[in-house]
């Protein structure tokens, strides 16, 4: 029996559905005929002859809504199609393409009896069954131009880039420009002009991430054409703006960009990654295409924190501390882990603390006499904090704490007490929304069988400890109740979320203090003095370059930092071999000026500051008897020199041995020395009048810094008569933010003269204190502002 069915292909080559499927068939049968056709998709089905009507052939017709789901399902035309496959009229295929709009472009080929010869557009007038394959595609595709000009934002708190010097970020700011495109990334870790959202957890994150995306358009053809703005991250969209219209070539445009992905979060996160930013037409297609010219990927580097984040950083974040703490994925606590009064993000940042810094915890027995600031007397005190803290807190070196090491963010200083760990806890937790507190417990005794931060065996298992300063010795960790080797702990810091309190009282055990001689034997290898002559150190600007003229060309700065206070100047580097990434030595310089209540310089008070650092030093030291520390899979001998003269200690550490090390700290002592030395002076600092960029925002009244308007960027110049190594101000509050600083010679050959760059925050009263460092002598001196910060621009 001869097969007068008509055999359909359709081959669907657009990235449109096709939907709501309509056919008809007189006297036929459809079979398998589909409803839709996804994009790209090739099918087959079948028209037939009616069993009920022989001899009559098939005919009848089909046709599909063309559907954009990038559009909401909006409707963009039909595609229809007519044919039949008589018993005795001629073969006929109609294609409807009449209707399409430019976009597309629909074709059909058509073969009878065998499939082995096919005609284009037309079909033979005679023989069965007929086969006719359908084809929907983009017309040729046209191409236009764009160029991405500048992405910036609005950062909700101020961030501390790590430029040198390092730049602060706050307000409105330039994320990337594609005029010095290049001055942005900042190597592998992220962006210098990171921006941190302010955001509450489980909102709408698009309703808190606005990005303001600079595009110019360059056809002529994209004049009033309507488009939209897609950024990428490895193929996915993250980024899109609402559709908007260009007015014409060469005008730019500037449009919000929200993150879509996430759409919302329970806790804080980062994006930090390379984004591919494209242009869509609308309707979107296939056969049009927007295609950048120039640069169109930026690194971004971005963070969602809570509103209102701990007073310590209001006045700026470090952006390696956000690195540290604000990752796109965190260890995911099981609810057996969590207390009823607990938040999530606070057992994940104390988890993180623990598990993921790098760090270990400093073993070593270490007792010093501090002073306290309410007493005027010493108290004996055990665990000394590598970052600045005493058990009422103190000003934490965050920068420092996260400063990365290798591949890895707080890799660099790993050594830490409970303060330090306390302190990461306190500060990262309130980038939630649930802050902790502070406590304080002195004394506070032998600890029960626990795990300290970073001590594991060969095994990669962790320690179990009931002696805290087993001085590296694993065997000796874990002791008898009543060993006579096992040693309480005098203080202890830790967080809870509740009101804080403090307990201090009587010192708790009663070991008795031993001298520095003493420490000095135990602890350390060698201790070069100069007592006869004391050390000049001069040029403290060039402190890198000095570093690589004493040790070689083959030794990098690794880190830096360099900070001023009004009593002390300190500097720290980390210098390795290039050859060798694990010969490493630590430098640490701090240079002592007290003053007495007249703002005179204490001579006797500068020796005296320095032997107390010398002493807490040999007693903190990061060296053992038994000759090993043993941290992650890695065991390492550490040894401490100490260099001291007059007001000045250095501190040098590192490699495998006094013997390899002291020739390395003999140089840096050599080239930063000699004997032909003035007396310690202060040095002069005298303000000129304040001075505001790019406007007349400021006046003085009544010897206060009047100015208006929030993020009105002011200067505040000062003279000195000395050369000046280092610079810093700060505030009482978050009212003034310091920016950064800039020296140069006097116009005026009367010295030196230090530019302060201040960014206004808050309508507030502010006492502003600045500071400069002598660069021969470190010698620091300080002067006070009032600033006043109006609420309006005049």
């Amino acid at each position: 029996m001869p097969d007068y069915s008509v055999y359909i292909t359709v081959n669907n080559k657009t990235s449109e559905t096709l939907t709501n499927g309509q056919e008809t068939h007189p006297h036929s049968e459809w079979v398998n005929f589909p409803t839709t056709i996804v994009p790209n998709q090739i099918i087959s089905f079948q028209l037939k002859e009616s069993f009920r009507r022989w001899f009559t052939g098939s005919s009848g017709t089909f046709s599909y809504d063309i559907i954009d789901q990038a559009e909401n399902n909006r409707r963009i035309t039909t595609f229809e199609s007519k044919f039949q496959a008589p018993f005795s009229d001629p073969n006929t295929v109609t294609l409807s393409s009449g209707t399409l709009p430019p976009v597309y472009t629909a074709s059909y080929r058509a073969s009878v009896k065998d499939k082995q010869h096919w005609k284009d557009n037309q079909v033979d007038l005679s023989g069965h069954p007929v086969y006719v394959e359908f084809t929907l595609d983009y017309a040729r595709k046209k191409r236009y131009k764009f160029k991405l000009m500048k992405v910036t934002a609005v950062s909700a708190h101020p961030v501390r880039n790590t430029r040198t010097p390092s730049a602060l970020i706050v307000g409105d700011h330039v994320l990337w420009d594609t005029t010095n495109s290049s001055d942005y990334k900042d190597g592998r870790y992220g962006s210098y002009d990171p921006n941190v959202f302010a955001y509450t957890l489980g909102s709408s994150v698009p309703d808190n991430s606005s990005l303001n995306v600079t595009i110019r358009p360059l056809s002529l053809e994209l004049s009033k054409a309507e488009v939209i703005v897609i950024g990428t991250i490895g193929g996915k969209e993250v980024f899109k703006s609402d559709f908007f219209s260009f007015e014409g070539p060469n005008v730019d445009v500037t449009v919000s960009v929200h993150v879509v992905e996430p759409n919302t979060s329970d806790k804080p996160f980062s994006i930090n990654d390379d984004v591919d930013w494209g242009v869509r037409l609308r309707p979107a297609s296939s056969w049009e295409s927007l295609e950048a010219e120039g640069e169109y990927i930026t690194r971004l580097e971005l963070y969602w924190v809570a509103k209102t984040v701990h007073r310590a950083l209001a006045s700026y974040i470090p952006v390696n501390f956000l690195r540290l703490v604000v990752k796109s994925e965190y260890y995911q606590p099981k609810q057996s882990n969590l207390a009823a009064d607990h938040s999530i993000w606070n057992t994940i940042m104390t988890w993180e603390a623990f598990y993921r810094y790098s760090k270990f915890y400093d073993t070593n027995v270490g007792e010093v006499l501090v002073k306290m600031p309410f007493l005027n007397n010493y108290f004996p005190h055990a665990g000394v904090s590598h970052f600045n803290l005493w058990i009422w807190g103190g000003y934490f070196h965050a920068t420092r704490y996260a400063a990365p090491g290798g591949d890895a963010f707080g890799f660099n200083e790993r050594a830490v007490n409970c303060m330090d760990q306390a302190a990461v806890v306190e500060l990262s937790c309130t980038f939630g929304e649930k802050a902790t507190s502070w406590l304080t417990i002195q004394p506070f005794g032998y600890i029960n069988q626990t795990h300290l931060v970073g001590w594991i065996d060969q095994a990669n298992v962790y320690v179990e400890v009931n002696n805290p300063f087993f001085a590296g010795n694993n065997q000796l960790a874990n002791l008898p109740r009543d060993d006579p080797q096992r040693q309480p702990f005098g203080c202890h810091v830790f967080n809870a979320e509740s009101r804080a309190w403090a307990a201090n009282t009587r010192y708790g055990h009663d070991r008795p203090l031993l001298s520095a001689s003493e420490q000095h034997a135990q602890l350390v290898d060698a201790v070069v003095a100069s007592s006869v002559h004391p050390a000049k150190f001069f040029n403290w600007t060039r402190l890198q370059t000095w570093l690589q003229e004493a040790l070689g060309n083959r030794w990098v700065v690794e880190y830096s930092d360099v900070s001023v206070g009004k009593e002390a100047t300190q500097s720290f580097f980390k210098v390795c071999d290039s050859d060798n990434r694990d010969a490493m030595v630590t430098v640490s310089v701090d240079a002592y000026s007290p003053i007495n209540e007249y703002g005179e310089l204490i001579l006797e008070g500068c020796s005296s500051a320095a032997k107390r650092h010398v002493r807490d030093l040999l007693m903190s030291a990061q060296r053992t008897a038994h000759g090993r520390l043993d941290f992650g899979r890695v065991t390492r001998l550490w040894t401490l020199i100490v260099l001291v003269s007059g007001h000045t200690v250095i501190d040098i550490r590192g490699l495998t041995s006094s013997d390899s090390l002291l020739p390395h700290a003999l140089k840096l002592f050599h080239q930063t020395s000699h004997r032909d030395v003035s007396a310690l002076i202060l040095p002069k600092l005298e303000q000129k009048a304040p001075f505001i960029v790019g406007s007349q925002l400021a006046s003085l009244s009544e010897g206060k810094i009047i100015v208006h308007g929030i993020y009105t960027r002011f200067t505040v110049i000062f003279t000195s008569d000395r050369m000046i190594a280092t610079a810093k101000a700060a505030s009482d509050g978050a009212g003034v933010l310091f920016d950064r600083y800039v020296v140069k010679d006097d116009d005026d050959d009367k010295g030196y003269e230090v530019t302060f760059f201040f960014i206004t925050h808050k309508v507030e009263c502010q006492d502003v204190r600045v500071v400069i460092a002598d660069a021969e002598t470190m010698i620091s001196v300080s002067h006070d502002l009032v600033v006043e910060v109006h609420d309006t621009k005049v």
